[in-house]
C-alpha cells in the first residue's frame, strides 16, 4: 500500500513538469513568431472639435469607412482652449489628403463611436505625419442635427471682421477722443432721402412750367424738326436721284443735262423750304417779348444753341446752292465725283 501511494505521488509530478515544460515551449514559440512580424509605419495625425461625446481613445479610425487605424490620444487642444485634440495614428498607406475632412461617426445605434476621415479629393496633396486634419464638429447623436453653436460662432466671426472692415471701431474711438459725431448709416439714409424729396419738388417745378409754355417751346422743337426732316429728305432725295439715274449717264452724256436738270430743281426746292423754315424760326426768336418771364428766360438761356443751329442751316443752304450752280456748270461733275476745276 505504500508503495503504491508513492509511485502515484511521483507520476503527478512528472506530468506536472511535461505541462510546465509544453507551456514553455508554447511561450516561447509566440515570442518567436511575433518577433518576426515587423511593425506596420503609422502615420500621425490631428483633429480638434468642440466636442467628442462618446468617443475614447483606442477607438477605430476608419478611411472612407475602411479602418486605418486606432485613436492614441484625446486631450484639451494646446493651441485652443475651446477644441478638444484627437491624435490618430494611421497607416502610412492610406492616402490622407489636404480636402480629407474627419468626423465623429456611430455606425448603429449601439455601436461604439469612432473617427471618420472622408477620401477627399484625388487631386489634393497628400498630408505629411503630424499635419492637422480638417474637422467637421456634428451633434454627437445617432441623428445628426446642425452644429447650432458653431454657426453662431461663425456669424460672430464675420460680424466681426464686417466691423472692422468698416471701421466701425475706429470711429467710434475718434469720436470719443475728438469729439466727432459718428456718422451712421441712417444718418447717411435719411441725408438721401432728404436729397431725393427736393430733387422731387425740383422736378415738379420744372414740369410745371414746361406745362404752362407747353406751346411757345413745341413750336420750337416742331420748327427744328422740321429742318432736320428737310434736310434728310434733301439728302436721301439726291441719294435716290443718283441711284435711278446713274445707269443712265453711264450709257450715254445725252442724259446729263436731264437729270442734272432733275437734281438741281430737287435741290432748289429743298433750299427754299430750308429758308422758309429758317425764316419762321428766326422770327420765333426775335418775338420773344409777347412771351412770359419764365419762358422768355429759359429761350435765353438756349438762345446760343438756337442760334448756332440757325447758322448750321444758312451753311447747308449756301452748300444746297453752291452744289446746284456746279452741276449747271460742269454736268459731268455728277459721273466723276469731282469739282469743277478752279472750285
Amino acid at each position: 500500500m505504500p508503495s503504491s501511494k508513492h509511485n502515484f505521488a511521483r507520476a503527478e509530478i512528472t506530468a506536472g513538469i511535461l505541462v510546465t515544460l509544453a507551456a514553455i515551449a508554447f511561450s516561447g514559440f509566440i515570442v518567436v513568431v511575433l518577433g518576426m512580424r515587423q511593425p506596420r509605419p503609422m502615420y500621425t495625425y490631428h483633429a480638434s472639435f468642440t466636442k467628442i461625446i462618446g468617443l475614447n481613445p483606442s477607438a477605430d479610425v476608419r478611411f472612407g469607412g475602411v479602418k486605418a487605424g486606432y485613436i492614441s490620444q484625446i486631450e484639451p487642444d494646446p493651441n485652443d482652449q475651446s477644441l478638444i485634440r484627437v491624435t490618430v495614428l494611421v497607416d502610412e498607406n492610406i492616402p490622407v489628403n489636404a480636402k480629407s475632412v474627419a468626423t465623429i461617426e456611430q455606425i448603429t445605434l449601439t455601436a461604439e463611436k469612432h473617427l471618420e476621415i472622408s477620401t477627399g479629393d484625388s487631386e489634393a496633396p497628400l498630408l505629411q505625419t503630424g499635419d492637422n486634419l480638417q474637422a467637421l464638429t456634428l451633434s454627437g447623436g445617432f441623428i445628426e442635427m446642425p452644429d447650432l453653436g458653431g454657426i453662431i460662432m461663425r456669424v460672430e466671426k464675420v460680424l466681426d471682421d464686417v466691423i472692422e472692415f468698416t471701421g466701425v471701431d475706429l470711429a467710434l474711438q475718434e469720436e470719443k477722443e475728438d469729439g466727432k459725431p459718428f456718422v451712421r448709416l441712417r444718418d447717411i439714409t435719411d441725408s438721401a432721402h432728404t436729397a431725393l424729396n427736393n430733387s422731387g419738388d425740383i422736378i415738379s417745378n420744372v414740369q410745371e412750367i414746361l406745362k404752362r409754355e407747353d406751346n411757345t417751346i413745341s413750336a420750337i422743337l416742331i420748327k427744328i424738326t422740321d429742318i432736320e426732316n428737310a434736310a434728310l429728305k434733301v439728302t436721301q432725295d439726291i441719294s435716290d436721284m443718283l441711284d435711278e439715274n446713274r445707269p443712265a449717264l453711264k450709257k450715254g452724256m445725252e442724259d446729263v443735262t436731264k437729270t442734272v436738270a432733275v437734281g438741281k430743281k430737287a435741290v432748289e426746292k429743298v433750299s427754299t423750304e430750308l429758308e422758309v423754315l429758317l425764316d419762321s424760326l428766326q422770327e420765333i426768336l426775335d418775338n420773344t417779348s409777347g412771351l412770359t418771364e419764365t419762358a422768355h428766360d429759359m429761350i435765353d438761356q438756349n438762345r446760343p444753341a438756337l442760334e448756332q443751329s440757325i447758322i448750321d442751316v444758312q451753311q447747308t443752304i449756301r452748300h444746297l446752292k453752291t452744289f446746284a450752280r456746279t452741276l449747271a456748270e460742269e454736268p459731268t461733275a455728277v459721273i466723276r465725283g469731282k469739282q469743277p476745276t478752279g472750285r
